[in-house]
């Protein structure tokens, strides 16, 4: 059979298969997003965490202090409350400030008025006297400070 209809067909061609990413361009604008809100989420939840810690570590050393029986409670905590400081504040240079200025920066950045007028005075008289009057209003005064700046 010469004229064998079938025989005059030609093979069958498949079409190429469909690839893996045939996404509108929309699609691909989304994912990016998505990635990128991710990343940033991520990096938001490490600085928080960091910023826990160190806030934990900030009020440990604290209560270390304030349960030593020690004469240089004053300038121990002076200096946490310098460092807390020279950590939040440090384009305004607390670390150059001492006397009256330095408990008005204290005053001011925590809202306040127990450093110039109450409990946290005690801060003046650090290389003075090693006494503090009211040793658990004076600790309740820092941790409210602390409290106001971070």
């Amino acid at each position: 059979m010469p004229n064998d209809p079938l025989q005059q067909l030609k093979e069958i061609h498949l079409p190429n298969g469909v690839s893996m990413f045939p996404l509108a361009p929309i699609w691909y604008v989304f994912m990016v997003l998505l990635l990128s809100t991710t990343i940033i989420f991520i990096i938001w939840v490490i600085h928080k965490k960091r910023k826990q810690r160190q806030i934990a570590s900030i009020y440990t050393m604290l209560d270390t202090i304030e349960t030593q029986n020690s004469d240089d409670i004053l300038s121990q905590t002076s200096t946490l409350i310098k460092r807390v400081a020279i950590m939040k504040y440090a384009p305004q240079k607390p670390h150059t400030l001492f006397g009256e200025e330095w408990l008005m920066f204290l005053d001011a950045t925590g809202k306040t008025t127990d450093f110039t007028k109450g409990y946290g005075r005690s801060l003046l008289d650090i290389y003075k006297s090693q006494h503090i009057e009211d040793k658990e209003q004076f600790f309740s005064v820092i941790r409210k400070w602390i409290g106001a700046v971070l």
